[in-house]
C-alpha cells in the first residue's frame, strides 16, 4: 500500500524528502524517508542507510541513483542513464572473444543479490562476458530456470534460499546448473 520501495546507501551529499532520486531507469518523489530503524527522517547523509518510498517501478539491483530538486531533471537522467545502460549491453554484445554466461541471482534478501552481482562483476572484467538475467530476493523459481535457458551457459547462483524439488528437477532436465552458497565471497572463489 505504500508503493514501490528502494533500499539505498547515501555515498555522497544531503538527501531530503520532497526530492527527486532518479536512476537504472526508475524516477522517485521521496515521499517517505525511513532509516534503518524504520523511523521517519526529514534527511540522510553519507553512509546513512535509508528506506526510499515513492518510485515509478523498481529499480534494478546494484544501480545507482542521484537526487535532483525537479522532477523534470529526474526524468531526463532516468532517460539518459536507460541509454548508458544500452549501449553497455551492446558494448558486452561484442565481447565475442569472451564466453557468455547467463546469471540468475537469488538470495536471502535484495541486499545479498547486490553483494552477489558486485562480486560476479568482478569476474565479468577479465575472464567471462556476463550477462545477468535477475537479481533478486526469494527461493529459485520454475519461472527463474525458464528464464535461464533463454541465454548461453546458463547458471543459477543461489544464496540461502530454497531449491524445490520440481524445480532443481527442471534444472537438471534442461541442463542448468544450479550453484548453492551460504558465503558470498566463496562465490567469487
Amino acid at each position: 500500500k505504500r508503493g514501490i520501495t528502494a533500499t539505498v546507501l547515501i555515498k555522497e551529499g544531503v538527501l531530503k524528502k520532497n526530492q527527486f532520486v532518479s536512476g537504472g531507469g526508475a524516477v522517485a518523489k521521496v515521499r517517505i524517508l525511513e532509516d534503518f530503524n524504520g523511523n521517519s527522517i526529514d534527511s540522510a547523509g553519507p553512509s546513512d542507510p535509508v528506506l526510499i518510498v515513492g518510485f515509478d517501478k523498481i529499480p534494478p539491483v546494484g544501480s545507482g541513483l542521484r537526487a535532483f530538486f525537479s522532477l523534470k531533471e529526474a526524468k531526463e537522467y532516468a532517460e539518459k542513464s536507460a541509454e548508458a545502460a544500452r549501449k553497455i549491453v551492446l558494448a558486452q554484445g561484442s565481447k565475442e572473444e569472451l564466453p557468455e554466461v547467463g546469471i540468475i541471482i537469488k538470495g536471502d534478501t535484495t541486499g545479498s543479490a547486490e553483494a552477489i552481482l558486485e562480486e560476479l562483476r568482478k569476474l565479468a572484467r577479465d575472464y567471462y562476458n556476463l550477462k545477468f538475467l535477475r537479481a533478486e530476493a526469494g527461493d529459485v523459481s520454475d519461472d527463474d530456470i525458464k528464464l535461464a535457458s533463454s541465454s548461453k551457459n546458463p547458471i543459477v547462483v543461489s544464496f540461502r534460499v530454497k531449491v524445490p524439488l520440481p524445480t532443481q528437477d527442471l534444472a537438471d532436465k534442461i541442463g542448468i546448473g544450479i550453484w548453492s552458497f551460504d558465503i558470498i565471497y566463496d562465490i567469487y572463489d
